[in-house]
């Protein structure tokens, strides 16, 4: 991955837009990113790694903290960076969330964090997770990752370079992703403890069922059980012991069941004799009960013989009752005609009056629709001639609006012109500051120049020899020589004092073209915009007097044929006419628009604007009068086409309620015919009526219905009443009978004997049953108790056998087996990536400590109590020793550090599936080395450029500056913030 161009707007310490070619500064080689301390140089790596990743190459500030403190409002904060990627180009825009001004309104409103990355293909990925994701996938690696390849900063390489096993390990964990490893320690672990606690729970289970043994308090073995219960006896003698209790309660629960069984066949007998002797006393005391009853029986049959004749001699009145009932019903439908037609004759008394009252009203609304045609008809007369001036008016008002929206337009090009002027003057004033800055670099390089040049006549001085020929003039006597200053400068600053004159002197040309460009263009503009101004308002005010002359006769027309016309549109279309239109002279009252087009010197913008607002104020209020007179004639023209409308309406209404009328007179005549017919009839049919009314002939019909019901029920009650009680008499004879027949030579039983017999046996019978279901309820305990502690011994001694497994599976994942090296599983994966960092970092650090010192890894700690195996020291081949790398020098542990770095970023790469990085910053450090350290050092570095790698050093050593000509220079502005450029 290479950056081709990157673009930073208010991003950190950049307030404005700061634009860097990367190709300016080559395919390959080293460049140097130097300036001022905090203007913003490692920065640049942040913007390349915020662009990439969404966040800066740090973990101290987060994205929403980047956008320049010293950035304008209206500035937006974003990254733009092309790059290209195995051949391909690829471009991604990205902004963080940051507060800004809101467009609308006051106050401030967030600015959601969002990117876009182009592919090669033209496809375009929006959404920041995406976005992420994509650059994740095509670059191979995060940006933890991207970090530690791409950027050597000297604060993290030597935190790796002085960590101890324990700190490494977390800097691998995170790089290589071996946290896999430390979760298998952790289960294990876990699984060791899980294993512990199953064989404690089993053995507290044993205790537990073993608490469970029962033995009753006068068994010969009860002494054992409570030893067995306080975990006195070994489980064998225990298992012993519960299989001796379950024989004797065996034993005890046979003899019980006999007992029991011997007992119930007794009691069977006894409660058989007992059941006999109870069936006995029941026959007996029935027998008395059904002679009682017969008894009281007999004397009651006459008085139901007597009830059932009473019933039988009222029979015929029954027949009798029905002939004049089915008489009185034959009647019925002679009742209800006369009511049907009477019913009739009212309704026909009330549609009488109804027709009359609708024929009165429909005469009334006839005279009313006849009086209102008459009075339509003369309002229409007067709107003849309505609707001859619209067209006139419409035109009008489109010529206004026409002039309108060309000064509306002119108003928006004075206002962009205003702005113009403002921004033609901040750069004039920020040419004057540039070449401020320029005269004061370009006259100290003067200076620098001229004591250089005079240091140098010095030093030619010194070389002099009386009698022999000046190298420079040829003159043999040199009666002044030039003195030897001891403020010579030397090449390296007369250079740098050059460059920055140059840099300056550019920047003023730069100014004073933008300035130029400015001015002229803005010149330009504004005699347009006055030629512009002086046209419309001469267009204006000319075309005024006839537009208001116009105006003001269609007005004066509109208002003579609405007085004309009269009637309903008079106090809506005339008056809003009549007081619309004052004449010609009021349209452009108050304003002397002429007047401010002449004079000896030419329109201001500030003129122009106030006389655009005044006529486009006048021009608005003109249209609206306009648009008052074109609504007024609209009125008068729906008026007029609503009473054309309305007037057929009406007549076409009057013609109906004539119709109507002549139809309901005959109908009335015919109503009152009928209902004459209708009276007679109903006058016959009531001459032939046995009762008043239907009503009173059904009421007698009931009364007739209720006395044959009640005879026939009467009768019904009697018969039935006397059959049962012969049937009642008959079933008691014969109980009597058979219950006699039953106690011919029966024998009552003693009952006292046999219920205290059957009481004897059911105690004894009792106390069988407790002894037999106390023995069985031990056994079912202790049974269960042999079962649990043969299960639970079971599970023991899988769950011992598996602790022991667990306990050395985990030791030895967690490097922690007695008398063994301290090296955990994770960290012994971790040595794998680790020695291959190393052997990386020699190549590196044997070339920068010109052969004297290597690294090696310590592959046993100093004891076997702590953790150990990525402990570093360093082997010093100029005395063959061995010793810690913390007793390095600054710049030893600087060239180390360093050497380690480059060696994990080459690992890295490699162990990403050999992604190529084609960028890479190296931060600081430098200082810290002497010349000759230095000479090794970058020497070093000079050989990551093989293969097309670009290195940005990142430093503000004077010595580098000398030696590296590509450079990216940052510096602060005395205005606030920083500015960065490539100098080559």
């Amino acid at each position: 991955m290479r950056p081709e161009n990157i673009k930073l707007s208010a991003f950190g310490p950049y307030a404005g837009a700061i634009d860097l070619d990367m190709n300016e500064l080559g395919e390959r080689g080293l460049y140097l990113i130097t300036g001022d301390t905090g203007a913003g140089k490692t920065t640049i790596f942040d913007a390349i790694c915020f662009a990439l990743f969404g966040e800066a190459s740090g973990g101290s500030r987060e994205a929403n903290m980047l956008r320049s403190k010293y950035a304008d409002d209206d500035t937006p904060t974003f990254v733009e960076m092309s790059f290209t990627h195995g051949g391909k180009e690829y471009f991604i825009k990205r902004n963080p969330e940051y507060m800004r001004p809101a467009k609308r309104g006051e106050g401030l409103k967030k600015e959601l964090p969002n990117a876009e990355l182009h592919m090669p293909d033209g496809k375009v990925i929006t959404k920041v997770k995406d976005v992420n994701s994509a650059v994740t996938e095509l670059l191979g690696i995060d940006r933890g990752q991207f970090s530690q390849i791409a950027m050597l900063a000297q604060g993290d390489f030597l935190k790796l370079l002085l960590a101890d096993t324990k700190e490494r390990q977390e800097i691998f964990r995170k790089l290589f992703k071996t946290e896999c490893y430390q979760t298998l320690q952790n289960q294990l672990e876990a699984e060791r403890k899980k294993s512990y606690v199953a064989c404690e729970d089993a053995k507290k289970s044993v205790k537990q069922y073993i608490s469970g043994i029962v033995c009753r308090s006068d068994d010969q073995l009860v002494l054992e059980a409570d030893k067995a219960r306080a975990g006195e006896m070994v489980i064998d003698d225990v298992m012993e012991l519960i299989e001796k209790l379950l024989s004797g309660d065996l034993a005890r629960k046979d003899a019980a069941r006999q007992q029991i069984e011997g007992l119930d066949k007794a009691l069977s007998e006894v409660n058989e004799n007992i059941g006999k002797a109870k069936q006995l006393e029941k026959a007996v005391a029935d027998l008395e009960k059904a002679r009682a009853e017969l008894e009281k029986e007999l004397p009651r049959e006459e008085g139901f013989k007597k009830a059932f004749e009473d019933a039988e001699k009222e029979l015929p009145k029954k027949d009798d009752y029905s002939r004049l009932k089915a008489q009185i019903e034959a009647e019925l439908p002679r009742y209800r005609e006369y009511e049907e037609v009477l019913l009739a004759t009212g309704k026909l008394e009330k549609d009488i009056v109804a027709l009359e009252k609708s024929i009165e009203v429909s005469i009334k609304a006839q005279e009313e629709r006849a009086s209102e045609i008459e009075e339509l008809k003369r309002e229409l007369s007067g709107y003849q001639d309505v609707g001859a001036n619209k067209e006139h008016l419409l035109s009008e008002k489109k010529g206004l609006e026409d002039r309108k929206d060309k000064l509306d337009v002119l108003n928006k090009k004075v206002t962009a012109l205003q702005r113009d002027e403002k921004a033609l003057e901040k750069a004039r004033e920020e040419y004057k500051e540039i070449d401020h800055i320029y005269q004061e670099k370009n006259g100290l390089y003067e200076h620098i120049f001229k004591l250089y040049r005079d240091g140098q006549a010095g030093v030619l001085a010194t070389t002099l020899v009386v009698g022999e020929p000046c190298p420079v003039c040829g003159s043999r006597n040199h009666p002044s020589p030039a003195s030897l200053s001891m403020e010579v400068p030397t090449d390296a600053e007369l250079k740098k004092a050059k460059k920055d004159a140059d840099m300056a002197r550019e920047e003023v040309a730069e100014s004073s073209r933008k300035c130029s460009e400015l001015g002229s263009s803005f010149d330009v503009s504004l005699e347009h915009a006055r030629r512009e101004h002086e046209e419309l308002v001469g267009d204006i005010i000319t075309s005024a007097g006839s537009d208001a002359a116009a105006c003001g006769t269609a007005a004066d027309s509109g208002i003579g044929k609405n007085a004309a016309g009269g009637g309903i549109g008079e106090n809506t279309a005339g008056g809003g006419i009549g007081k619309s239109y004052d004449g010609e002279g009021q349209l452009f009252s108050g304003i002397d628009y002429r007047n401010d087009m002449k004079g000896p010197e030419p329109l201001s913008l500030e003129d122009m604007k106030e006389s655009s607002e005044k006529l486009a104020k006048s021009l608005s209020e003109k249209i609206s009068e306009v648009a008052g007179l074109i609504k007024a004639e609209d009125q008068r023209i729906a008026r007029k086409n609503q009473l054309e409308k309305i007037v057929p309406e009406t007549e076409s209404e009057l013609n109906k309620l004539k119709e109507l009328s002549s139809s309901q007179k005959e109908t009335l005549a015919a109503d009152k015919s009928r209902h004459e017919a209708d009276k007679k009839q109903c006058e016959s049919l009531k001459a032939g009526f046995s009762f008043e009314n239907r009503a009173k002939a059904e009421e007698k019909i009931g009364e007739l219905d209720f006395k044959v019901s009640a005879i026939q029920s009467s009768f019904d009650k009697a018969d039935k009443e006397l059959k049962s009680h012969a049937k009642k008499i008959s079933l008691l004879k014969g109980q009597i009978k058979g219950l006699e027949e039953s106690l011919i030579d029966a024998k009552a039983p003693d009952m006292e004997v046999l219920l205290a017999k059957k009481s004897e046996l059911e105690g004894e019978r009792a106390l069988q049953t407790d002894a037999y279901t106390s023995a069985n309820a031990r056994m079912e305990s202790n049974e269960a108790v042999r079962a649990g502690i043969e299960k639970k011994q079971k599970e023991l001694s899988q769950a011992e056998k598996r602790l022991s497994w667990m306990n050395s599976l985990a030791d030895t994942a967690s490097g922690k087996l007695s008398g063994k090296e301290k090296i955990m599983l994770e960290t012994y994966i971790q040595t794998t990536y680790f020695d291959r960092i190393i052997a990386r970092a020699n190549l590196r650090f044997m070339k920068m400590s010109d052969a004297q010192y290597e690294l090696k890894r310590l592959e046993e700690a100093t004891n076997n109590k702590g953790q150990s195996g990525l402990d570093l020291g360093v082997i010093d081949h100029y005395n063959g020793t061995r010793r810690s790398v913390k007793t390095l020098s600054g710049g030893e542990s600087f060239m180390a550090a360093l050497s380690l770095a480059l060696g994990l970023s080459d690992e890295i790469q490699s162990s990403a599936g050999g992604i190529q990085i084609d960028t890479m910053f190296v931060d600081e450090g430098f200082g810290t080395l002497d010349s000759d350290s230095l000479e090794l050092a970058y020497n070093a570095l000079a050989g990551l450029t093989e293969g097309n790698r670009l290195v940005g050093i990142i430093s503000h050593v004077t010595e580098l500056k000398e030696k590296i000509d590509k450079q990216i220079v940052v510096t602060k502005e005395k205005s606030g913030g920083s500015r960065a450029v490539i100098v080559v």
